[in-house]
């Protein structure tokens, strides 16, 4: 699990979307528990499309995301920043506080210098 035994930056709000029946598999295998040790925030059955503030916080300036449609949209439906990374990226940029230069998920990372 990619948050066990890490802390989040408190300066972090980290908001997990999943559908109901995955939020129900994920804390019968204790993975809820464990987000929410880390301090993440669990929704389930909605679109980030719909959620603007107080679920994002009116302090946040930029949104990391492991969703390359929610990276596209998000600037024009939150007036933020958006970075688009991995789920291992996303629990990266929690803990640090900040996401880095080359935040880009691996496989995508990976097929831009095969293109070149």
């Amino acid at each position: 699990h990619v948050t066990r035994g890490r802390e989040r930056n408190r300066s972090v709000r980290m908001i997990v979307m999943v559908g109901r029946y995955v939020l129900y598999l994920a804390s019968a295998e204790g993975y809820v528990r464990e987000l929410e040790r880390f301090g993440a925030t669990l929704l389930s059955d909605t679109c980030w499309c719909m959620l603007g503030e107080p679920v994002v916080p009116p302090t946040a300036v930029t949104i990391v995301t492991n969703s390359a449609k929610y990276a596209h949209y998000a600037p024009g439906l939150t007036g933020r920043r958006a970075r688009f990374t991995s789920l291992a990226g996303c629990v990266q940029a929690a803990v640090d506080g900040s996401v880095g230069p080359s935040a880009r998920p691996g496989w995508l990372a990976s097929r831009a210098r095969t293109e070149k």
